[in-house]
């Protein structure tokens, strides 16, 4: 089991997705033409470039806050239409749930699989 203080070198392909979901995240206000709303727009960009940023850290030097950090980021995308107040863009909305649902998934996914690992034997 990892621990905070001891960094991995394992590469999980939850990490490489995320990485290809960051993309999809900062590219969202333009793939889904919702570049209009600032706030929207605004906020898929700079939980894209966090995303991009923690897998990249991830892919580097796994750490367990890493995967924590992402999941609060993943969550807060997807709740954040009800904060920011831009549900009533269904196509923001629904990028930014989905998008937002999988990098948390993901994200916990891995913090699963770290803790349930079975010892490896030599």
């Amino acid at each position: 089991m990892a621990t905070l203080a001891s960094p991995t070198v394992e590469r999980h392909w939850e990490d490489w997705t995320n990485l290809f979901l960051s993309v999809a995240i900062l590219f969202s206000p333009w793939i889904g033409g919702f570049t209009e709303h600032a706030q929207a727009t605004a906020n898929a960009v700079v939980v894209g470039f966090a995303v991009f940023c923690l897998s990249v850290l991830a892919l580097g030097v796994f750490q367990r806050w890493e995967e924590w950090l992402t999941l609060a980021v993943g969550t807060w995308l997807a709740v954040s239409p009800w904060f920011l107040d831009y549900t009533e863009h269904a196509t923001a909305m629904g990028f930014h749930l989905i998008l937002g649902g999988l990098v948390a998934g993901l994200a916990a996914w891995e913090l699963y699989e770290i803790d349930h690992k079975a010892p490896e034997t030599v």
